[in-house]
């Protein structure tokens, strides 16, 4: 296992792609690496739910447990007082994987799939992700965002260190996160 100590000066890192891109995919790859490795991860992975072909549904992945819950429907075919784009996303999914968040600590790597407008514009969504981002309790702290959110992502975390996917292969960017994170 690689040697971790506490720090409140964790690297941030963003991922970013474009919807459809494979920022998720990516980001779950990553998980499986580091965990092989021994090291501990642990937020919120939103995961592509897919009927007949299609994407119909977002669930939202608990890291430490592995517990999972439907975060958001196709807005046609659900109903909820939060709409956003195509979708149609569930506070009391938002409210458990905010409070899953909050209750990390310290781990050595901190993920948190995905910060966008909700967060960064509209102040909802998933906040206690970039209190944890804030905070510092992890030797690396990653998000994905999607370009249009860079602008707003920077202002509010200058020092974050962002990284398309459109640039990178998933092999290259696993070993520059282990280059920059772990080395």
């Amino acid at each position: 296992m690689v040697g971790m100590e506490s720090s409140t000066n964790g690297v941030q890192i963003a991922i970013m792609g474009m919807r459809g891109s494979g920022k998720t995919t990516f980001l779950l790859n990553l998980v499986n690496v580091l965990r092989e490795e021994g090291i501990r991860v642990k937020g919120i992975l939103s995961l592509a739910v897919f009927e007949d072909g299609r994407k119909t549904a977002i669930e939202l992945v608990d890291l430490a447990t592995d517990a999972r819950r439907v975060f958001a429907r196709l807005a046609k075919e659900a109903r909820s007082t939060l709409q956003f784009g195509d979708w149609a996303f569930f506070e009391e999914t938002i409210n458990w994987g905010n409070v899953c968040v909050s209750r990390i600590g310290f781990t050595d790597v901190l993920v948190i799939d995905e910060i966008g407008p909700l967060e960064l514009d509209l102040g909802y969504g998933f906040q206690a992700g970039l209190d944890q981002l804030v905070d510092g309790h992890y030797r690396v702290g990653i998000l994905s965002i999607r370009p249009k959110c860079e602008e707003a992502l920077l202002s509010r975390f200058p020092g974050i260190k962002v990284y398309s996917l459109a640039e990178w292969t998933s092999e290259d960017l696993i070993n520059e996160i282990f280059r920059i994170a772990f080395i």
